[in-house]
């Protein structure tokens, strides 16, 4: 087995939070190839929950549906997230053309982008953003409340 991808794999266990102890023959075979002293670096990786990343979906589909008629009949719920993104300036510009129109690449929440703790963050950061910059301008703030009880009900059991 080749180091990259042995280090892809899950075969240690923490023991007593001073060392990793390799926890299947697989592992402890890849370990004997390895040269006295010789230093292996490991990449910890956390996977993200699939139900947080719908809960954060239809978060954004509660939201939606309570905004006014007029914004709803401009910006799709499909479209609704990258509405948020183009408003929150999630994006590079990969080219200007001559006229100031921009081609932009959205920057990802994809599950090999992002861990499960930076999709907790990245999802409190655009409720505040959605709060301030969404829901003030559109004269909707009194829909604060409803969002927040929503977020209580569908992340205490997630978060």
């Amino acid at each position: 087995m080749k180091q990259s991808e042995f280090l892809e794999l899950k075969h240690f266990t923490n023991h007593k939070n001073i060392g990793l102890i390799p926890a299947t023959a697989e592992s402890r075979e890849w370990l004997e190839t390895l040269k006295q002293n010789e230093c292996v670096n490991f990449k910890k990786v956390e996977s993200r929950d699939l139900a947080l990343h719908g809960a954060f979906f239809g978060m954004l589909g509660f939201i939606h549906d309570r905004l006014t008629p007029a914004f709803k009949k401009q910006i799709a719920k499909p479209k609704f997230y990258l509405f948020l993104k183009d408003l929150a300036k999630e994006y590079d510009v990969l080219y200007t053309f001559k006229d100031g129109t921009e081609h932009k690449e959205y920057k990802s929440i994809s599950f090999a982008k992002m861990n499960n703790t930076k999709f907790k963050e990245y999802f409190n950061n655009q409720l505040i953003f959605i709060y301030e910059d969404l829901l003030f301008p559109l004269g909707q703030e009194y829909l604060m409340d409803e969002i927040n009880k929503e977020f209580e009900r569908v992340f205490s059991k997630l978060i």
